[in-house]
């Protein structure tokens, strides 16, 4: 009989021992969780234990190499547990890094390769972090436990030592870095037309923690942001997923000199399987009445003791497995020549609009709120807004904007919300125009740094609900 074991989240450490021993079959399979005090149902079992305590069953038809269960997120749906094998981390590893040394420029070969881990343990990005990093035989830098600090950042990827360095984040943190390494970018041409100026032709050298304590004229958020700066550069990939990351917030990060890499994916897929809408090699995907369906060596087994759902996303077509995603999307060729010994199914290009079940009815017309979404974050300072169905007495449900900011003093939200209904109008049409912006002052995420939709469109039902309740609602009330 074969076993799986709990294993605690806060100790990545640990983790990525149990890992190790578990993908080279010296011990059992794992499934990481946050808190001692969490209760694990599995089966039927549950189990209250703490740390390593907790030990339950794989199925009898589970692969030999089944290493992982990775419990989603369950953002939009109930949560899933998702069985991964020792080949599908090692095919997404292998095919990840290739696909790095492609953007960089890099040749092909043996080279020493780190990571800095930046995300939970629980989830699967971060738990890929540690997969990678037993395949390429490192020790990952890991960044303390708690909210991100830039400065933390900085501090850990300064004591990175390979020859290419990688780092997974999610939006937030990409935005957060973003807008530091601009401050370090905005001194850096300060400093090339200071040494134009000179008629000496001098260069201002780049200047360091070490030249602030010399007494540079720096205070501590323009080093932050020449640190930040400086040490972007340094990675040869910063991927970005866990969900959709704005164009405009990309470009900036480009426009840095970063190697920004967008990745798509999920539990299922072993993380991300799709780099800058490029499938990695030898993964397949096509179009099943719009929802993106994907075939690929780094597909998961199944999900634990869930045969009826493993049945309904897991297809078989002879020896070859696709997964149902549940993300509607488009495919299309990739720029340049095709290669002659490259199938066409091996060089797409692929576009994802959201989720299929994102799609409600607004005064009989169908509405994507992903495609909403996409559009209102285009717009300058909604960059991270969140769209959500909201109830309306003749509509029946109407996209309502969900964004941060301070609902003490808000701006001028009414002409914010004419533009968008403009822009949204022009692109997909009448029916999908928002009807409202709500201001908060922080939107709730779930541990994987993804939006809880589900607080969001409670907490906006129960907003708007309350104009016409004798009790007012404060916009913050059940968002913290």
């Amino acid at each position: 009989m074969r076993t799986i074991k709990i294993v605690d989240a806060r100790s990545p450490r640990r983790v990525k021992q149990a890992l190790d021993d578990a993908m080279h079959g010296r011990g059992p399979a794992i499934l990481a969780r946050r808190s001692a005090a969490e209760v694990v149902s599995i089966g039927g079992t549950v189990l209250d234990g703490g740390g390593d305590d907790g030990h339950f069953t794989l199925p009898d038809d589970a692969p030999e190499d089944a290493c992982l269960i990775v419990e989603t997120s369950g953002s939009t749906a109930q949560p899933k547990r998702v069985v991964l094998t020792a080949s599908a981390l090692c095919a997404s590893a292998n095919a990840t890094h290739q696909r790095f040394d492609e953007l960089a420029g890099r040749h092909a070969g043996r080279a020493t390769r780190q990571w800095l881990l930046a995300l939970p343990t629980e989830y699967v990005a971060g738990m890929q972090v540690l997969a990678r990093s037993i395949v390429e035989g490192t020790e990952p830098i890991i960044l303390p436990d708690g909210s991100f600090d830039p400065r933390e950042f900085c501090d850990a990827a300064q004591r990175m030592t390979a020859e290419r360095r990688y780092v997974s984040l999610v939006p937030a943190q990409v935005q957060r870095l973003i807008e530091l390494g601009e401050v370090g970018l905005k001194l850096e041409r300060e400093r090339e037309l200071d040494a134009h100026d000179n008629a000496d032709g001098w260069f201002a050298p780049p200047v360091t923690m070490d030249a602030i304590a010399s007494g540079e004229p720096l205070d501590e958020h323009e080093a932050l942001g020449d640190d930040v700066l400086r040490i972007g550069r340094r990675f040869d990939a910063i991927l970005v997923g866990g969900q959709a990351t704005p164009g405009p917030w990309l470009n900036r990060g480009r426009e840095l000199g970063w190697r920004v890499v967008t990745s798509y994916g999920s539990s299922e897929t072993s993380g991300g399987c799709v780099y800058n809408g490029i499938p990695l090699d030898g993964v397949s995907l096509r179009l099943n009445d719009d929802e993106l369906e994907i075939s690929s060596p780094t597909l998961a087994w199944g999900y634990l003791d869930d045969e009826a759902r493993t049945a309904e996303r897991f297809t078989s077509e002879g020896e070859q497995r696709w997964y149902r995603t549940g993300d509607r999307g488009a495919l299309g060729p990739r720029s340049g020549v095709r290669p002659a010994d490259v199938p066409p199914e091996h060089w797409q290009r692929v576009r994802v609009y959201g989720r299929m079940d994102d799609v409600f009815i607004s005064g009989g017309v169908k509405v994507r709120l992903g495609a909403v979404e996409e559009i209102v974050r285009a717009q300058p300072g909604f960059e991270g807004a969140v769209v959500v169905p909201g109830p309306h007495e003749r509509w029946g449900e109407v996209p309502i904007v969900v964004v941060t900011g301070d609902p003490e003093h808000p701006g001028d939200l009414a002409e914010q919300l004419v533009e968008i209904r403009a822009e949204v109008r022009a692109e997909v049409g009448v029916a999908a125009r928002p009807d409202d912006i709500i201001e908060v002052s922080e939107l709730p995420l779930l541990g994987s740094g993804k939006p809880d939709r589900r607080r969001i469109a409670d907490f906006v039902r129960e907003h708007i609900e309350a104009r016409y309740s004798p009790h007012a609602l404060d916009p913050d009330d059940e968002l913290n």
